[in-house]
């Protein structure tokens, strides 16, 4: 029994060794998005009622693009980001969660 224990430790000491070796290169990952004019996406945003929640400005590249979240009523969102011809949407959904509470359900935090 003191072998198998010994044999498990070793082999878990070998093991744990051999993951500190691991060299894990780093793979950039892609997300293909949807753009459109930036009148037809607003136009769009505007007949599903949705407002600006938040806004933000990219200025830390070439881009100087602009992210906006948008929410409604009925608890859906969309964020975008938009230059001043073109608005790619980055995320949409019918779920919004804010500081673990449904946003626009007026609950208590």
């Amino acid at each position: 029994m003191k072998k198998l224990i010994a044999l498990i430790i070793t082999s878990l000491v070998v093991s744990a060794s051999h993951a500190q070796e691991q060299i894990i290169e780093p793979t950039q990952q892609a997300k293909p998005v949807n753009c459109w004019p930036l009148m037809y996406t607003l136009e769009g945003i505007k007949q599903q009622g949705l407002n600006v929640l938040w806004q933000a400005q990219n200025k830390d590249d070439q881009w100087q693009n602009n992210q906006v979240l948008f929410t409604g009523s009925q608890n859906n969102w969309v964020l975008i980001e938009m230059n001043d011809n073109t608005a790619c949407v980055l995320g949409s959904g019918d779920s919004f969660i804010l500081l673990d509470n449904a946003y626009n359900k007026k609950e208590e935090l």
